[in-house]
């Protein structure tokens, strides 16, 4: 299985209802969180950095996702997710908090 590659992405979560754009907005009035955007919205740019084998911090917005809660939030401070490919795409990761405790599974696909 291929290891993500550091560099700058689009993320998308596939799901009954389609493809949608990953970006950070409020939900019904409270704390900025990464959500699935609308159908045909525009997809933010996502910054994933190597920092250590097989953990990564994803950036948008000059924010990191970290967790929160049930949520995964923008944050100032960086938090290193495991990234593990599921096998059946080579664009298809699960990023995992490092104990496993918790994870968000999403579509990457590469801009350049």
């Amino acid at each position: 299985m291929a290891e993500i590659a550091e560099g700058i992405y689009e993320i998308y979560y596939n799901g009954t209802s389609g493809q949608r754009p990953l970006g950070v907005a409020s939900v019904d009035g409270g704390d900025p969180q990464v959500v699935e955007l609308l159908p045909g919205s525009i997809a933010p740019l996502w910054t994933v950095t190597k920092v250590a084998d097989g953990i990564f911090t994803f950036t948008v917005n000059g924010a990191y996702a970290s967790p929160s809660g049930s949520f995964v939030a923008p944050a100032s401070t960086a938090y290193g997710w495991r990234v593990v490919n599921t096998g059946g795409n080579t664009f298809t990761y699960v990023m995992h908090a490092p104990t496993r405790s918790r994870a968000w599974a999403r579509d990457l696909l590469s801009l350049f």
